[in-house]
């Protein structure tokens, strides 16, 4: 059985997201800068996919 949820507990979670409603559904603009951040990390995974790549091939011809 799960436990019961005292309703002063649910007011005070929903006082909590009322006060921080704007945080949880932002404006378009904290949009296009996540956009911008997924562009700088996709351009992250490719550089260090390259350098995983040439130390794999650099250890096998060492013989590691």
């Amino acid at each position: 059985m799960a436990p019961a949820t005292r309703p002063t507990q649910v007011s005070a979670w929903k006082r909590e997201f009322l006060e921080r409603a704007e945080k949880a559904f932002g404006d378009e603009s904290s949009k296009e800068e996540d956009s911008v951040d997924v562009d700088n990390l996709f351009k992250q995974i490719g550089q260090l996919q390259v350098e995983n790549d040439y130390l794999k091939k650099n250890l096998k011809k060492a013989g590691l």
